[in-house]
């Protein structure tokens, strides 16, 4: 597994073909390793990095919850 740990475009820079070729690269070097499986992590509210990786075939394998010491359960 190739694990991206950080990607990002800056933000005067979106939507201008820079995230495809980057995610290309990490295809690439991961085909030349012999590595099946890319797996990254994305904020659950930045809903365009979301939208981004799905369509360059990510799809949601895990979650992962917090909270905040001290905070009252809900029910």
């Amino acid at each position: 597994m190739i694990y991206v740990n950080l990607i990002s475009v800056r933000a005067t820079h979106p939507r201008r073909g820079v995230g495809a070729p980057l995610m290309a690269a990490v295809r690439a070097e991961a085909a030349i390793r012999n590595v099946e499986v890319l797996a990254l992590d994305v904020w659950s509210f930045n809903s365009e990095a979301r939208a981004f990786f799905q369509s360059q075939g990510f799809a949601p394998y895990n979650e992962r919850l917090w909270s905040r010491v001290g905070e009252a359960k809900r029910s």
